[in-house]
């Protein structure tokens, strides 16, 4: 019997596997080299970007082309545009850009008679105000003379010598601190001064005085006199036309 002998060469066995090995080991390594140089690319081009842009940025803060040069002031109501520019108080270098609108819409809004304000900037260089304002109604008495608007809310107190041509309303001091109550209670007497006004015979210069009183209602008192005319709660137009017939 012939015996068959098989020789076994070890390192050619091993050497594909090792070849295998090693360029995955090379792939990963050029991956990680690729990897780095792409992030150095990109923080590089990062860096340019934003250091060119705080460039950008400083040109435009620091140029006199963003200047303020205009305020165009719009108003809804009896305000002036000195009024509004005085709130304002805008430096004559102020950097359209960088105002700040909120705050400067607060300085605005800290003037009494402002009731809405919107700002606008149109570049280059020009800021766009539109102002409503609140309308007076009629004067009430607490203590001191407040102007009021149609619901009774405050505007702002009475200054020495302010034009004071409307109508007084008093015997609401208790009432100042019920919302509801004050709205519906200036909404009688303004009633009752639009039919006096309204009315050929009498005009708003008749009265001088609207007045509330718990038990007797309303009561308006005549220009020039003592003379005190009480209309109750309702039916105003029924008793203003008595009282036609009489005066």
């Amino acid at each position: 019997m012939t015996t068959k002998q098989y020789y076994t060469n070890a390192s050619s066995r091993n050497k594909p596997y090792i070849s295998k090995k090693k360029n995955s080991f090379i792939r990963k390594l050029i991956t990680f080299f690729k990897g780095i140089v792409f992030l150095s690319v990109l923080f590089l081009l990062v860096y340019v970007v934003y250091f060119s842009s705080l460039k950008i940025y400083s040109n435009i803060i620091h140029s006199d082309f963003f200047n303020v040069s205009t305020v165009e002031v719009h108003i809804e109501g009896d305000l002036s545009k000195q009024d509004i520019l005085k709130e304002m108080d805008l430096d004559s270098n102020e950097n359209l850009l960088l105002l700040n609108l909120t705050k400067l819409s607060e300085k605005i809004n800290q003037n009494p008679w402002v009731k809405s304000v919107q700002l606008k900037r149109q570049l280059p260089d020009k800021l766009i105000v539109h102002v409503t304002t609140k309308s007076a109604y009629a004067i009430v008495k607490n203590k001191d003379l407040y102007f009021i608007d149609q619901n009774g809310a405050f505007i702002k107190k009475i200054a020495p010598g302010e034009f004071t041509n409307y109508p007084i309303f008093t015997g609401l001091d208790e009432y100042f601190n019920d919302p509801i109550r004050i709205k519906t209670y200036v909404g009688k007497m303004f009633e009752l001064y639009e039919l006096f006004i309204n009315n050929p015979s009498f005009g708003k210069d008749f009265i001088s005085e609207i007045n509330l009183d718990k038990n007797l209602g309303f009561s308006i008192f005549v220009s020039g006199t003592s003379q005190k005319i009480i209309f109750g709660f309702e039916d105003f137009s029924k008793r203003l036309l008595r009282l036609n017939t009489v005066m």
